[in-house]
């Protein structure tokens, strides 16, 4: 590096062979900014600014763009020869390709199972011992003679030699004291009866204490009313409530008469 020994401020100097040199002759120039200005075609044209005001430009040629890639679009059966399926795979280029696939064969027929001639089950020709139909069963025993009921001499109802308690006919109403009010012949069904083997009845216009109740079986039911001791637990203003020792299973009709106290 040459010695420097004076520098003058207008960047004028001598050397140490006293030769004048000018300063900004020997500063070198840095780069300011690098702009594209152009592009042509493939070429890029870039403009490169210097710290002393200068410019120069550069070219880059930019490679041409690929080719575009491709995707599948779809894949169809086309067809089947014997076991081989053939697919045919079609790409959004609009080629195709194929593969096939070869399918397993059908495997044989199961065997159904059927009844022999002696009754027992067979799988083809195989007898398994199992009887088809079960062994018919024992005849069961004759029942005994149902009983019908009848009216004792005492008036009430009988089933055999059995005294029901039950009257079969209504009781007689003192003369000019009680009038006849209302008479229902209902059904007491199965499925009305609740947890506590009760049935209530609405009457309208029945008052305890003002009415008297008079409750019989019809003639068909009398077996039943006494088979299910079948009675009136509570009597309510409007309403009845009938009471039993089990679950009647069949409907069981009732006459209710109602008179004036």
């Amino acid at each position: 590096m040459e010695n420097i020994h004076k520098v003058p401020f207008n960047g004028i100097f001598y050397d140490s062979n006293g030769d004048k040199r000018d300063l900004s002759q020997m500063i070198g120039r840095g780069v300011v900014s690098i702009i594209k200005t152009e592009s042509v075609g493939l070429v890029d044209t870039y403009t490169m600014y210097y710290t002393d005001g200068t410019m120069s430009t550069f070219n880059i040629v930019n490679g041409a763009d690929g080719q575009d890639g491709k995707s599948i679009s779809s894949i169809d059966k086309t067809s089947t020869v014997g076991l081989t399926d053939t697919y045919t795979i079609r790409y959004t280029d609009n080629t195709t390709t194929t593969f096939d696939i070869i399918n397993g064969a059908d495997g044989q027929d199961g065997i159904s199972p059927r009844i022999g001639v002696n009754g027992n089950w067979y799988i083809g020709e195989t007898d398994t011992g199992i009887l088809a139909r079960g062994d018919a069963g024992v005849d069961g025993i004759n029942g005994q003679d149902g009983i019908s009921p009848h009216i004792g001499v005492n008036g009430n109802w009988y089933v055999g030699e059995t005294d029901t308690g039950i009257q079969a006919q209504g009781l007689n109403g003192n003369d000019g004291t009680n009038a006849f009010l209302q008479k229902y012949t209902i059904d007491l069904l199965p499925l009305a009866w609740d947890s506590n083997i009760e049935q209530e009845l609405e009457i309208e216009g029945f008052d305890p204490d003002s009415n008297v109740l008079l409750i019989s079986p019809s003639p068909s039911s009398a077996v039943d009313f006494a088979d299910y001791n079948i009675y009136v637990s509570a009597e309510n203003i409007g309403a009845i409530v009938f009471k039993a020792s089990s679950f009647p299973s069949v409907p069981i009709s009732v006459v209710i008469v109602i008179g004036a106290i």
